[in-house]
């Protein structure tokens, strides 16, 4: 497991050469994304499917179906799957129209439907509901509608802090979420690794995932030839200031290959 202080990481898994990089790699804590339909290897000892509603906003506006979605997590069997949940971005909701006030509606009868199909299949996979707003006390507000629907699952989900830059917004917010919640288990999406360097944000956290191991060090440049060898040194080099920040011992680092073998 990688964990940092008791919080661990997924690793954000969006194909293609991040795919092979993991693969190869050998790394057990994953997140894939449904609206990339990627497969998992057989490594990956907890699985982490996010809905994908980012990228499906970008799109379309909406998600696809109920059975859609629990298809695919059932297909690869996931230890963990957050349910369908829309973004509070405000670019977002001024593409459709749309309040924070309608996504985190929306957001709750998916998550009611996500759970009863859930329970209909018997899946044994974890539900995650995923909190949408802007404000903290946007926040604290899909709580209580959460509450009231029933849905509040014991995994929570903090969604809409991945692309926020200000990290004082980003603790007000988990910080508001577990001061209201604090028996649950908490997941950020999205977070940048300085947000673990917090010490309250590693004693709220429970989990996170991110991606930005990989995006960014193609940003406005080629792709070169066997970029998953670049990928690849990118993940070491994430995961070793990682380390190295949080001092963790010899035995943290055991089972982890070397760049050596992919040279």
């Amino acid at each position: 497991m990688t964990d940092f202080d008791g919080t661990t990481m997924f690793w954000g898994c969006n194909g293609g050469s991040m795919s092979k990089a993991l693969r190869h790699m050998r790394e057990r804590d994953v997140l894939l994304s449904y609206a990339t339909d990627t497969d998992p290897w057989d490594e990956i000892t907890d699985l982490f499917i996010d809905s994908g509603g980012y990228s499906l906003m970008l799109e379309t506006g909406e998600h696809d179906s109920v059975n859609d979605y629990l298809d695919y997590v059932e297909a690869v069997d996931a230890n963990i799957a957050a349910m369908q949940d829309y973004p509070c971005e405000p670019g977002i909701l001024n593409e459709y129209d749309r309040t924070v006030a309608d996504h985190q509606a929306m957001t709750v009868d998916r998550a009611r439907a996500n759970l009863n199909e859930m329970r209909v299949r018997g899946l044994n996979t974890e539900p995650m509901a995923v909190l949408q707003g802007w404000e903290p006390d946007d926040y604290l507000n899909c709580i209580d509608m959460f509450r009231e629907a029933g849905v509040l699952t014991d995994y929570i989900g903090i969604g809409t802090v991945c692309r926020r830059n200000a990290e004082t917004e980003i603790r007000e917010i988990v910080n508001t979420v577990h001061n209201e919640l604090p028996n649950r288990k908490l997941h950020a999406f999205g977070v940048k690794k300085s947000i673990l360097k917090y010490p309250d944000m590693r004693d709220a956290l429970d989990s996170v995932d991110s991606s930005a191991w990989y995006f960014g060090m193609y940003q406005n440049k080629p792709v070169p030839e066997r970029a998953w060898h670049t990928c690849t040194k990118m993940y070491l080099d994430y995961k070793r200031d990682l380390y190295d920040h949080f001092e963790l011992s010899d035995q943290a680092k055991d089972g982890q290959a070397t760049m050596d073998q992919y040279e």
